[in-house]
């Protein structure tokens, strides 16, 4: 399959954790990743599945 072709240069990926490094495109471009709290609200929202919040007592 023309898809997988790929596949074995990006295995690494699937076999051990890494982290991304963002601070040499932070540094050139003046931008900051947006925080995974924001991110994981606007995917729930958008799918209709945002958890109910307790009011404050």
């Amino acid at each position: 399959m023309p898809q997988l072709r790929g596949l074995d240069e990006v295995r690494y990926q699937f076999d051990r954790p890494f982290r991304l490094d963002s601070s040499a495109f932070s540094r050139q471009f003046g931008v900051e990743p947006t925080p995974i709290d924001d991110v994981l609200d606007d995917v729930l929202a958008a799918a209709g599945r945002r958890p109910a919040t307790v009011a404050a007592a």
